[in-house]
């Protein structure tokens, strides 16, 4: 039986050659083996989704001239007594001149004018006070308060996302 399976916490590495093909020297016992660590690691840093109350979370909503053309508004809802707390929209292909989206909350506008998309870049509106929602959930949406989105020819993209707080 070799020095290894003898006794693995014992086994100073001699038996292996160097480069040279000659033995190597002893070296000194090995540290604590992996399969006799007991209790708990410690994992660094975690990523992942936070739930619960007072947890922030992102509705974002694609928009595309093409995307237009096919469906109707998507729907996010919104769980009872949160706040939504944020929006941007993020302008990747400039829309037509006098395209804008407006985020609602139950029906209601978010923010305090429509959001033009006719230019590129981040856009952080100001939000009304009709910003909480009620004892049920409510349906978050973003409608299109341009008529040309779809019959001006441009290629436009964007994504509105609205950050909001439950309670």
């Amino acid at each position: 039986m070799s020095t290894y399976e003898s006794d693995p916490n014992k086994w100073d590495g001699s038996l292996n050659p160097g480069s040279d093909g000659v033995t190597k020297a002893p070296t000194p016992l090995k540290a604590s083996p992996v399969g006799k660590d007991y209790g708990t690691r410690p994992m660094g840093g975690a990523a992942g989704n936070l739930n619960g109350e007072g947890a922030y979370q992102e509705a974002v909503f694609e928009i595309t001239t093409e995307t237009l053309a096919k469906t109707t508004a998507a729907v996010v809802k919104v769980p009872a007594y949160s706040r939504v707390t944020e929006i941007f929209v993020v302008v990747d292909d400039a829309f037509g001149g006098g395209d804008a989206i407006m985020p609602k909350l139950d029906g209601n506008t978010l923010a305090t004018g429509v959001i033009s998309v006719a230019t590129l870049g981040v856009i952080t509106p100001t939000l009304t006070a009709t910003n909480i929602t009620g004892a049920t959930a409510e349906d978050l949406t973003v409608t299109v308060e341009g008529a040309t989105f779809i019959d001006n020819g441009a290629i436009g993209s964007c994504r509105c996302i609205v950050r909001y707080v439950t309670a």
